[in-house]
């Protein structure tokens, strides 16, 4: 599918990319996954009325956070009676926020890391040591 050219979305590091309803959908599909739903449809339903709302809510404004966008896809999960999957989602990005933190930090010779750090991040071992 194309990229949603109608919403740029700033990342946490500054970064502007246009949306992916691919990679939405399939964010959405490894949280319902893990919450024990093995139906691939959902996650594109979902993932659809995820960008319908942010069509109403957000307009044509300036670019979408993607802490907005995080927002929307816990909403929409809570609402269709996935909490369990909107749980995973949130854990996911926030272990994705830690791992680039670390690796990061590894780049500019900081000592961030830690066992509670790198504790099921999935890094690689030399990158802890």
């Amino acid at each position: 599918m194309k990229r949603q050219t109608e919403f740029l979305v700033e990342k946490r590091d500054g970064r502007r990319e246009w949306l992916r309803f691919t990679k939405l959908a399939c964010s959405i599909d490894l949280a319902l996954h893990q919450a024990g739903d093995e139906e691939g449809w959902r996650a594109l339903a979902i993932a659809q009325c995820v960008l319908i709302g942010l069509r109403v809510r957000h307009g044509v404004g300036g670019p979408l956070r993607t802490s907005d966008l995080s927002s929307a896809v816990q909403q929409a999960l809570l609402a269709v009676g996935f909490g369990r999957a909107a749980q995973a989602y949130s854990t996911a990005a926030a272990k994705q926020y830690r791992r680039r933190e670390i690796l990061e930090s590894d780049r500019f010779g900081m000592r961030l890391r830690g066992p509670r750090w790198v504790a099921g991040l999935g890094l690689p071992e030399e990158r802890i040591r």
